[in-house]
């Protein structure tokens, strides 16, 4: 009887040291969320994408973690995997907030600059286009290069808007397309006078 006592005794002592570790407690996991948050405030997903998958990994990992624990009957549960990934979670959330506010005050400065070349190619554009001979054999092709000409205009409007709204990421993947788009059109329309210069000397 008294063995018996002994092991249950012993078997109670090792089943508590088994499952004895609390959950993170509610202020930590409180902690991690408002991070959570204010990472998503940040926009870390579209300014700091790397930073934020890290953090979403780990955030995800940690609410498995804890169902899976919650899962267990008490005398099994271990939060000691918990504990750790609570702890990486705030880490990786501060660090992709902090990443997010860099990444997007580079996007609109980028942005800004990006706006500030459209613009001086598109005023070399329009002079381009407007000492260009005009003639039969030109008209076709003016007509489709000014209205490209117009169409970015009206991009670089969009992009305008876009980068005052405080959307650098739009903004910024918007100009870059613009000022390609700008360059391709520069280079048919100096393609086309170099083809009706050959037309008048031929």
């Amino acid at each position: 009887m008294r063995a018996t006592m002994i092991s249950i005794a012993v078997l109670g002592t090792l089943l508590g040291a088994v499952g004895c570790s609390a959950p993170p407690a509610p202020e930590r996991l409180a902690e991690v969320r408002g991070a959570e948050a204010a990472a998503l405030g940040a926009e870390a997903e579209a300014y700091a994408p790397d930073a934020w998958a890290e953090a979403d990994d780990l955030n995800d990992r940690l609410d498995a973690e804890l169902k899976v624990q919650e899962q267990r009957m008490a005398w099994f549960r271990d939060y000691g995997e918990s504990e750790w990934l609570a702890d990486q979670t705030l880490d990786a959330m501060k660090a992709a907030t902090e990443a997010a506010t860099t990444g997007k005050e580079r996007a609109r400065l980028e942005v800004a600059e990006l706006i500030a070349e459209a613009r001086t190619k598109l005023d070399e554009l329009r002079g381009r286009l407007e000492s260009a001979a005009q003639g039969k054999s030109t008209q076709a092709d003016l007509a489709v290069f000014k209205s490209d000409a117009d169409g970015a205009r009206a991009t670089l409007a969009d992009v305008e808007a876009d980068a005052a709204a405080g959307d650098y990421a739009l903004a910024q993947l918007e100009v870059r397309t613009l000022v390609r788009g700008i360059e391709r059109l520069t280079g048919e329309i100096e393609s086309a006078r170099e083809r009706q210069r050959r037309r008048i000397e031929g």
